[in-house]
This record gives structure tokens, sequence and C-alpha cells, in this order.
């Protein structure tokens, strides 16, 4: 397979996670919103549920509780997807612990999840500052690794970890 057909691949699925975010955004920003209710007594959380469907129109926190988990399982959909293929990109002999992450990623410790995060960050930022985008091989590498990044990131948010202590 020609690495120009890979590259497009991963543009294509690049835009399609922007156009996701694009459009749901507002829905998980309403979600975090809502999940804000729970320090509050019942009629105080029943005045905010109706304060929030009288906003909303027509659309039920229901319809809304449909609409993420159909994003949750396109995302899953979309990273089952990709996955294989972006930890194939970035396997380098070279980096031999981050090949054993990335091949052990999902089933990592936090410890070993924090540490793939930061050595993917490390790369991308030395790519970057060697001037990856003169190179086509280079950029695909690094979109690889930033799609990495991202879908590590997901794994954090998912196991509600965080590596900055």
């Amino acid at each position: 397979m020609k690495p120009e057909y890979i590259i497009g691949g991963l543009m294509v699925l690049l835009g399609l996670v922007g156009f996701l975010w694009t459009y749901f955004g507002p829905i998980l920003d309403l979600k975090e919103k809502v999940g804000k209710v729970s320090g509050y007594n019942c009629q105080s959380i029943i005045d905010r549920v109706g304060s929030l469907e009288t906003k909303m129109g027509t659309t039920s926190l229901t319809d809304i509780s449909n609409r993420l988990v159909a994003v949750e399982t396109k995302m899953s959909l979309y990273w089952d997807a990709v996955g294989d293929v972006i930890k194939d990109i970035i396997h380098h002999p070279d980096s031999p612990r981050k090949d054993y992450l990335s091949d052990k990623f999902p089933n990592l410790t936090e410890e070993e999840i924090c540490e793939l995060r930061d050595i993917l960050i490390s790369e991308k930022k030395e790519l970057m500052a060697n001037g990856a985008a003169r190179d086509p091989h280079t950029r695909a590498y690094v979109l690889a690794v930033s799609l990495q990044l991202a879908r590590v990131g997901t794994a954090l948010v998912d196991k509600k970890l965080n590596c900055e202590k």
C-alpha cells in the first residue's frame, strides 16, 4: 500500500474526528453541566432538569443520552479501526519501550499509560523541532504519533487518570 493512501486515510479519519467533535462538542458540554447537578437536593435537581428541558425545546435528555451513546460507539469503532494501523506506523527499532507499551495498550497500568503519553509527547516535540513539516514521510509519522496520543488521551479520560502529579 502506498504511503499516500495511508496518509490520505489518516487525514480522512482525522477530519471525521474533527467533525464529530464540532458537532457533538456542545452536547458533551451539556453532559458536564448536567453532571454538576448532583450536589443539589431533589427539588433543586427537578427544577434544573425542567429548566434545561425548557432551554432545549423539544430535545429531551433521553434523546441527548441516546446521541451520546451513539457517539461513544462510533468513537470506539473508530479507534478499533485505526488503532493497529497507528501502532504499526509508529513502531521503530530505536524505541523498544514505546513499542512494548503500544503493543500492550490499552491494558496498561496507570504508570505505563502516563509513560507512553510522555514518550509520545517528547517524540512529537522533537520531530516538530527538527522540521517535520518539510518531509512527507515524517509528517505521516507525526500524524500517527498525534493520533496515538489522542487515543492515549481518550483512555486517560475513560479511566479517570491524571498524569500530572
